[in-house]
């Protein structure tokens, strides 16, 4: 898998390993990167979301943020790799704090969020 090492707006620099962060022409391009379970959503991929768009809001030169899917899948939705305990709330990673802070995403950019699905 492609980790994508970006430069962190607080100095120093992130490390995804869900995702692609990708700057072109003032438009961020932001790819989950998991095309092996289909770009199945995770809690590491909810983190690096978060913090990629904490990023985007704060980097003036970022105008506009595109969301997309690497390989044949856009998202498959849960990742359902952990089986029965999925939606077991003792046994869940993520949380009622990270599921309101997700809410983020596309209600608290400053930016022009979208995203691209493509069906063949």
């Amino acid at each position: 898998m492609c980790v994508l090492i970006a430069e962190h707006r607080h100095g120093g620099s992130v490390s995804y390993s869900t995702i692609l962060y990708e700057i072109e022409e003032s438009i961020l391009t932001i790819t989950l990167n998991r095309p092996d379970a289909l770009n199945a959503f995770n809690n590491d991929m909810l983190e690096e979301l978060l913090d990629a768009c904490d990023r985007a809001d704060a980097d003036d030169d970022v105008k506009a943020i595109i969301v997309t899917g690497a390989g044949r899948a856009f998202c498959a939705g849960a990742d359902l790799s952990s089986g029965g305990n999925t939606f077991n709330s003792d046994t869940r990673t993520i949380t009622v704090i990270q599921c309101i802070r997700s809410y983020h995403i596309m209600s608290c950019s400053s930016k022009l969020v979208t995203s691209t699905v493509f069906v063949t």
